[in-house]
């Protein structure tokens, strides 16, 4: 039996129907795509870790976006480099300070876990710097930086093996007061002319710049760039890691701080 409209078939209608329909049900024609998910990321504070063939245990790691920067406060040593990462795997070269001067070149190559873990392992740079490290992700990276948990404080350090005894910070989280010791390392004479600490969104970081001048030796005026985040021992937020480097690699300052 042939179903007609008119004079005309019914056919072709019933079939163009059919096919809208079936459009329909597929999401409709000519549709995008979904976006592709971002890629992983190993931005975030890594609050313990270790380099087992130095015999660090206590080493801390702040990640934003390609930067690595991991300290050992107590023994002096800063690592600092960016990151190039494919996948979850990374090679980085760093300029590691030992006590804030004597930068020496390294390289790591290494994988991170986003959200859990980053390990690598560093060489070219000696033996007083190479190795194979380990990190873990904070649980607190959930808990985001903010000006109100830094600010309004004097904040000392806990260790004193370079020439930083500490600053204060106003409301606006600008350092009001550099504390630095006559005499000792690159910081003797040092006057600190402009400093910002900057919350990094969605992250338990801080983006800090001090810019320093007068110092004895010239060549340690500059800016120095880093990061900082906060972590609890007794109250929240009353310890500070902090590492900034100078632009141009020649020094940089890496300490545990209290307030």
């Amino acid at each position: 039996m042939t179903f007609t409209i008119g004079k005309r078939s019914a056919i072709p209608y019933i079939l163009s129907l059919l096919m809208f329909v079936g459009l329909i049900g597929c999401g409709g024609g000519g549709g995008s795509a979904p976006p592709p998910p971002p890629p992983p990321s190993a931005t975030g504070f890594y609050d313990t870790g270790d380099i087992t063939d130095l015999g660090i245990s206590d080493l801390q790691g702040m990640v934003n976006g390609t930067r690595l920067m991991m300290l050992s406060a107590p023994n002096g040593l800063l690592y600092d480099g960016e990151m190039v990462i494919t996948g979850t795997n990374f090679t980085v070269n760093f300029t590691v300070y030992e006590n804030g001067l004597n930068p020496i070149a390294a390289t790591a190559t290494g994988s991170f876990v986003e959200g859990s873990s980053m390990t690598g392992v560093i060489s070219g740079g000696g033996a007083t710097v190479d190795g194979t490290f380990n990190l873990s992700y904070a649980l607190s990276n959930n808990d985001f930086s903010a000006i109100s948990k830094i600010n309004s404080s004097s904040w000392g350090s806990l260790n004193l093996n370079g020439g930083l005894d500490g600053f204060d910070l106003d409301a606006n989280a600008q350092i009001t007061i550099f504390y630095n010791r006559t005499g000792v390392d690159f910081l003797d004479n040092c006057t600190q002319s402009a400093s910002d600490f900057s919350p990094i969104a969605s992250t338990r970081l801080y983006a800090v710049s001090i810019t320093l001048t007068s110092c004895t030796t010239a060549t340690y005026d500059g800016t120095y760039t880093g990061l900082a985040t906060t972590k609890t021992d007794t109250v929240a937020d009353d310890r500070m890691v902090f590492a900034v480097a100078h632009n141009s690699n020649i020094a940089a300052m890496a300490y545990d701080m209290e307030r």
